[in-house]
């Protein structure tokens, strides 16, 4: 999960058994090495509005703890960062398939996905045409996105289709690649044709 600088989280909480009436919540940007004072005692009430601080991590934690009582204490399961700006990168901008009627279908291209600045990068792929298959078509940070082609149904020429990558907080959303994928029938396909010569041993001055 990112947090946004600034924001307002709602940090929660349970409590079982003996616990005080207040505790003391605390967050880490070092995976835990060290905790920064959040409030120092607010009512064990299993909730607290928190002001997102302006720091820069990918390896926050959230502590609570029992104000009257330090060895009773929790922290959260899972990283979460603050700050910074996730960027989506792309691979390729085109894809170019081709695809001659009755034989088998295009191969399989991949773009592969990277999140080129800081945060967590959540994002989804969809296409504008329906020939054209992804998967998966959404995750969270980097990933290979596999691209298929399906000709059925399609007059020969050349079409045409864009993959648009979409993220809700990445700073450069949204990405496109676009796809050009060239329909041919079997009377359209001409074998390659000319000739190629070399000079023999030990000619020169021959361009």
């Amino acid at each position: 999960e990112g947090l946004s600088v600034g924001s307002t989280q709602t940090v929660t909480w349970t409590t079982t058994g003996t616990v005080g009436e207040d505790v003391t919540i605390s967050y880490s940007t070092d995976s835990g090495k060290n905790f920064t004072t959040i409030i120092s005692s607010t009512t064990n009430d299993g909730s607290y509005n928190w002001t997102v601080p302006n720091v820069v991590s990918d390896n926050c934690l959230i502590r609570v703890t029992d104000t009257s009582n330090a060895l009773i204490s929790d922290i959260s399961d899972n990283y979460f960062s603050i700050g910074g700006d996730p960027e989506i990168s792309l691979n390729r901008s085109q894809l170019n398939f081709g695809y001659l009627v009755g034989t088998r279908t295009p191969e399989t291209q991949t773009i592969l996905l990277s999140n080129n600045g800081s945060g967590s990068l959540n994002w989804t792929a969809g296409s504008d045409v329906g020939w054209i298959g992804l998967n998966p078509a959404g995750g969270s940070g980097d990933a290979v996105i596999s691209v298929t082609i399906d000709p059925t149904g399609l007059a020969a020429g050349t079409h045409t289709g864009t993959i648009t990558f979409n993220s809700s907080n990445a700073v450069n959303s949204p990405q496109t690649v676009t796809v050009s994928l060239s329909v041919k029938h079997a009377s359209q396909d001409q074998a390659p044709f000319g000739s190629f010569e070399i000079p023999e041993n030990g000619v020169t001055g021959v361009s």
